[in-house]
């Protein structure tokens, strides 16, 4: 024997019901931020330097960020490695704007 659900249970209205399904909306498109040469204001400066960010720096942002992780406090343990993390991808987005400016600089010799 088989149950049937009451009308409209889970959110789902029953065949019978005169309640029409709405359109699927059409997928966003994604918005990427485009790419500008000014850096964004809300990121560090250090973000954008040659040089590794300092103890003090990424100290001062850490602070000024004021993260939490489930309702409390990183520990000093969680600092630390917060801290690594931001130097690790520090490098890699370094690499990153390198290989961009390599790839540049051959299409600028071409327009000359």
């Amino acid at each position: 024997m088989s149950q049937s659900l009451p009308e409209g249970v889970f959110g789902f209205p029953s065949a019978d019901s005169s309640q029409r399904f709405r359109k699927p909306k059409p997928p966003r498109e994604s918005k990427e931020p485009e790419k500008t040469s000014e850096p964004d204001p809300s990121t560090p400066a250090w973000w954008y330097r040659d040089t590794p960010p300092t103890d003090v720096e990424l100290d001062e942002f850490l602070k000024t960020a004021r993260i939490w992780f489930m309702g409390q406090r990183l520990t000093e343990d969680d600092i630390e490695e917060v801290k690594d993390y931001l130097r690790l991808k520090w490098e890699r987005e370094k690499r990153k704007r390198e290989r961009e400016k390599e790839s540049e600089q051959p299409s600028r010799k071409e327009e000359q």
